[in-house]
């Protein structure tokens, strides 16, 4: 897992937690204050207004707020430390280079590259380093027969048109990417939901893209599931342009390679040369 990857889960968390938080949350501007009674050193409970030096005391017809505030404020406390920890991990990623000894001997001067040798004798460079594994498999759970397409470099897909985007994305770009990779999203009700988008891309640190490819359009059932997850999508901050792509196969279930490669370029350019 590569620190794209990392990020962008830890990205995840504190984004679900800061909506659990925001659930919790009642908006109350008061502290709850604890004082003991002078007669029989009971527990009474009070509210202080910000701003106010005034204390309201609650009274037994009231404390079914007590455990609402309590909520407000720890998710209140919560919500400050995530969003601090939220600008560290920015701020972290703008400073950060992840290393890669290709890329250094590929920045030097042309008259070091004759050291290229020197260096993979001792270590300094992998000659795996070039090949390296840029996808991972489907992590649904399904029958191997579902996925029925193989690509070229070995990764089986549902559909031929999902093939065809795996291939360009191999192909004509350097980016990881993962097929139907688990991601948790939170539904109207602010429980967690399970989705599997098509392709999950990794773009650069802490910047995924999303990409779903549509089949079966004329089946009722598919397009009522579809439709839940745009919207799930949309609630959770994923949408075009932003960090969705949506393709969809023809009537005849034929993908257009073209168009799939104009998306490419409009999104990720084509940094292992043109395509034609």
């Amino acid at each position: 897992m590569n620190l794209s990857e990392l990020a962008y889960q830890e990205k995840r968390k504190m984004e679900m937690l800061q909506a659990k938080m925001r659930g919790l949350r009642i908006g109350d501007d008061g502290n709850m204050l604890i004082g003991k009674r002078r007669s029989n050193g009971g527990m009474e409970f009070y509210i202080k207004r910000k701003g106010s030096g005034q204390r309201k005391y609650i009274d037994r017809e009231s404390q079914e707020i007590i455990p609402m505030l309590l909520r407000d404020r720890f998710a209140t406390e919560s919500l400050k430390i995530l969003e601090r920890n939220d600008k560290a991990l920015a701020a972290f990623l703008a400073a950060y280079q992840e290393f890669d000894p290709e890329n250094v001997m590929s920045g030097l001067p042309k008259t070091y590259q004759y050291a290229r040798e020197f260096c993979e004798k001792n270590g300094l460079i992998l000659p795996s380093a070039q090949g390296k594994n840029r996808f991972r498999e489907s992590e649904k759970t399904s029958s191997p027969l579902e996925l029925k397409h193989s690509t070229t470099f070995g990764l089986r897909v549902r559909s031929k048109g999902e093939a065809m985007i795996a291939e360009a994305l191999y192909h004509y770009t350097d980016l990881e990417f993962c097929y139907e990779k688990r991601l948790v999203l939170i539904d109207e009700n602010g429980q967690e939901v399970d989705a599997y988008p098509d392709f999950t891309i990794f773009q650069r640190p802490q910047e995924v893209v999303f990409w779903e490819q549509k089949g079966m359009m004329n089946d009722p059932e598919y397009v009522r599931n579809d439709q839940r997850k745009m919207e799930l999508y949309f609630r959770n901050g994923i949408y075009v342009p932003k960090n969705l792509i949506v393709t969809c196969d023809g009537p005849d279930g034929s993908t257009d390679l073209q168009s799939v490669l104009k998306l490419i370029r409009g999104y990720f350019g084509f940094p292992k040369g043109d395509a034609h």
